[in-house]
């Protein structure tokens, strides 16, 4: 473990958790069974934890002599059967001591049945165990607590085989409100991810290792430092709903053979014209479109303009948390009407011009068959 922190203070250890011990061998069942109806999360800190960690691997009985009530074997008990947990740090020191809250080392090991974890202002580095989640963890929140992917799915992961699956059930990650600045390949052991938050970052392009999660549906790339979209279709390709409000996004052409997108939020980034938004309009799945904050907005009839680019469809187009009213839709079929009827009389014009083209070729000769009908035959010099 990367520069890990033992708080050794074996009193102070030994007064958390036996302070800990108390509580949850008189409401742990308690709390344990009323989660069962109304889940929630159980809320640690991380001196707790490390107190715990530590506790653990003294050679001493788990209860005192004097305090028979008191048994650490509560605490091992109740972190087996949680299925939230919570752990909050702070960005404080310990107690009166020098040693950052969140610099402490703790062991998850014993947390045997979780389904969801949420840590907050805490070094995800300093976390052993987190492998023992595999087999039951859905639902992984993190904030405030780290700068790269792989500080939580480490380098180990990437050992694995390439067709393993780490994290099987594994189903909705949040990595919001962090530093991360790339997304790097330790990403794409979380094959079974329907949902990813990676907003509040300081990412400027998503990388190659999206594509190697099949099974996302749902990303959440908001309020980071994004310039483009270009390409983004071979990576994304199962994306229903994406949200890339907060950048600095010029264009949407990048979006525009997502066939699967369904909600699109693509408010506060630097659209300026029409041209800049509707390629978005031939996704045959697209159903709301979010662009509040853009340039493109103070553009007159903006709203039909936008909303002519899905033809018939227009209608079924929620734009900015709304549908085209009677007049929008009305404005917008005449649009189309003579849009068709201008298209018709081009391609007609077009097929007038290659008709004419074609008999002057004929009549020419430049098409090889002229000489062969003329009713005078061919003419050879003889002299």
């Amino acid at each position: 473990m990367k520069g890990f922190v033992v708080w050794d203070h074996p009193g102070e250890i030994h007064s958390i958790v036996d302070d800990l011990s108390a509580r949850l061998g008189q409401l742990g069942d308690e709390w344990l069974e009323a989660s069962e109806t109304r889940p929630r999360y159980f809320e640690f800190t991380p001196i707790e934890l490390h107190a715990v960690t530590r506790r653990l691997q003294l050679a001493e009985p788990t209860a005192s002599a004097n305090l028979l009530v008191v048994d650490l074997a509560s605490t091992v008990d109740f972190l087996s059967r949680v299925k939230n947990l919570k752990i909050r740090g702070s960005r404080g020191y310990v107690r009166s001591s020098n040693i950052l809250c969140n610099s402490l080392e703790m062991s998850l090991h014993f947390c045997k049945s979780l389904l969801a974890l949420w840590i907050a202002d805490y070094d995800v580095r300093q976390i052993e165990g987190l492998a023992q989640l595999r087999r039951t963890l859905r639902r992984l929140v993190v904030h405030y607590s780290m700068r790269n992917v792989k500080d939580l799915f480490g380098v180990s992961d990437l050992e694995l085989e390439p067709d393993s699956r780490p994290w099987p059930v594994l189903e909705d990650v949040d990595l919001s409100f962090n530093q991360l600045d790339s997304i790097d390949d330790s990403i794409t052991t979380l094959k079974s991810v329907t949902t990813l938050n990676l907003s509040q970052n300081r990412l400027a392009d998503i990388g190659p290792n999206l594509q190697h999660m099949p099974a996302l549906r749902r990303l959440d790339l908001s309020k980071n430092i994004l310039d483009s979209v270009s390409g983004w279709a071979q990576l994304l390709g199962n994306i229903t709903t994406l949200n890339i409000a907060g950048n600095q996004i010029p264009s949407l052409e990048g979006l525009a053979k997502l066939y699967s997108l369904e909600v699109l939020d693509a408010s506060e980034n630097q659209l300026d014209t029409v041209e800049s938004a509707i390629h978005v309009g031939r996704l045959p799945c697209l159903e709301t479109l979010i662009l509040r904050g853009n340039p493109v907005r103070k553009t007159v009839e903006y709203r039909t303009r936008i909303l002519e680019a899905f033809e018939e469809r227009a209608a079924e187009i929620t734009l900015d948390s709304r549908r085209a009213n009677e007049r929008e839709r009305d404005t917008i079929a005449v649009r189309l009407a003579l849009r068709r009827s201008r298209e018709e009389k081009e391609r007609a014009e077009l097929a007038r011009k290659e008709k004419i083209e074609r008999s002057v070729r004929y009549i020419s000769g430049c098409d090889g068959t002229a000489s062969d009908t003329s009713p005078y035959g061919s003419f050879q010099n003889t002299l």
